[in-house]
């Protein structure tokens, strides 16, 4: 429950009722990458879930967890042809996406002045790390997703000491 994942299984969970009881639109969820929008033979628009059997896993924006700006879907499907799906995410629109959505932790960055912090791979490795450790663990999408302003991040949050331990 501290980290806020949400296990998504369509047969299990309604999405849409879930949705509609939260104040959801269907285009937020197409937007997250939940929902898939399309069209019929008559030309009717449609939604229809994107995945089954999933974690979702809460990019926050803010230090006290109450706002999420993007989701990361961990897919435990054994006939996925990938692990992980990053929303929003279009690479082809060749977006600069907000630090928060690419680093795992990075909401408590605010507090890493004067402390060490640690940067690595993966969400549930940061997120594990930070609680048994008590040291602040970055989690980055992947080696080649770290980038200039994610430096800029860390060295504007002032940590005394930065560890790098990759996969």
């Amino acid at each position: 429950s501290e980290l806020k994942l949400m296990y998504v299984d369509t047969y299990l969970f309604p999405i849409r009722k879930w949705a509609t009881e939260n104040g959801i639109s269907m285009g937020l969820l197409r937007d997250a990458g939940w929902m898939r929008m399309g069209f019929d033979e008559d030309g009717l628009q449609y939604y229809s879930p994107t995945i089954n059997y999933a974690l979702k896993i809460p990019f926050f924006l803010d230090q006290g967890q109450t706002q999420i700006i993007s989701w990361r879907s961990r897919l435990m499907d054994p006939e996925a042809r990938t692990r992980y799906l990053s929303s929003p995410l279009n690479r082809s629109l060749n977006t600069a996406l907000p630090v928060q959505s690419r680093m795992y932790n990075s909401w408590k960055l605010g507090s890493a002045a004067g402390k060490t912090i640690v940067i690595t791979e993966g969400e549930f490795k940061s997120a594990i790390a930070t609680r048994s450790t008590g040291i602040l663990h970055l989690g980055i999408l992947g080696i080649h997703e770290f980038d200039e302003s994610m430096l800029q991040a860390i060295v504007d949050a002032k940590p005394a000491k930065v560890i790098v331990v990759l996969d």
